[in-house]
């Protein structure tokens, strides 16, 4: 059984992976994220990410605390709900005397209008 490494030796091994890879954007190699997974049962998740340099967002994809599917950029979506069918409209008119009055309402809340209309008159 081989004996945890220090946040120090870790550093040190990603210093020497950044000076000595071919290209840019190459991704940190899977050992090197196996060793961050050692000395985070050692130190803080703050004090690794600070002194490693790794982003919040590869913390989380590579410990295992963020599936990968959920790190990527996912496209809003959304579910259009149609516009609801107008119901059709009626419209009251009633003169008395010198009022006028028009009440526009839907076809379905005309009974409830007639009865209070009948009732007050």
């Amino acid at each position: 059984m081989t004996a945890t490494p220090t946040l120090a030796e870790v550093k040190s091994q990603f210093d020497h992976w950044r000076n000595n890879k071919v290209q840019v954007n190459e991704k940190v190699p899977a050992t090197l994220w196996n060793l961050v997974k050692e000395v985070s049962k050692q130190n803080s998740r703050t004090e690794i990410r600070k002194t490693l340099g790794i982003d919040n967002k590869q913390w989380k994809r590579h410990t295992g605390t963020l599936p990968r599917k959920a790190v990527s950029r996912v496209k809003d979506s959304f579910m259009e709900i149609p516009p609801r069918a107008p119901s059709p409209q009626c419209e009251i008119h009633c003169n008395l005397h010198t009022i006028a009055v028009r009440i526009t309402l839907p076809i379905d809340h005309l009974q409830t209008a007639l009865g209070i209309l009948q009732a007050g008159l």
